[in-house]
């Protein structure tokens, strides 16, 4: 029973100490958003996030997965242009040898 009542303490205090910390609760929002495939919101949260605990592990990472994944996603959307420029060269006709 004590072992139960200690353990249930110690989650109990690192809940209210991740729910008070501000920099660990926008880290946690960030990473909901980011699971949610709101890259900018959890870019821009924990960035907030490292700016008020610069040594936030979870920010750090949610940041970085966050700033890969709008490199990747801004990549795809360069790269759905460029086809549509190429598509739309080819319903005019097939360019020449020339």
């Amino acid at each position: 029973m004590k072992l139960f009542i200690s353990i249930s303490l110690l989650f109990g205090g690192i809940y209210l100490y991740f729910y008070f910390n501000p920099s660990y609760k926008l880290s946690t929002e960030a990473k909901i958003y980011y699971s949610m495939g709101e890259y900018q919101i959890a870019f821009d949260l924990s960035q907030e996030a490292l700016k008020l605990r610069e040594y936030n592990t979870m920010a750090f990472h949610i940041k970085t997965r966050s700033e890969l994944t709008l490199q990747m996603v801004k990549f795809i959307q360069e790269a759905d242009e460029f086809q549509n420029k190429i598509i739309e060269i080819f319903k005019k006709g097939y360019p020449s040898k020339e």
